[in-house]
């Protein structure tokens, strides 16, 4: 966490499907379990010691990850 908003670096990423009959809540509630299933594996992986910082840019990216 940094005093930006989304400026911090990455620490896990999933993809959510988007709809063509989606709508702002449903799109919205998708995003939010993966948001929650997601948080719970990197506090998991924090608290083993089992993440490590790695450039985005050898990877083809454009930021930091973790």
């Amino acid at each position: 966490i940094d005093e930006g908003t989304d400026t911090g670096p990455i620490i896990l990423q999933t993809p959510v499907p988007v709809y063509d009959d989606d709508t702002e809540q449903s799109l919205s509630s998708r995003i939010i379990k993966e948001e929650h299933r997601i948080l719970i594996e990197s506090v998991s992986l924090f608290c083993h010691n089992r993440w490590m910082l790695i450039s985005k840019l050898s990877a083809g990216c454009l930021h930091d990850a973790i």
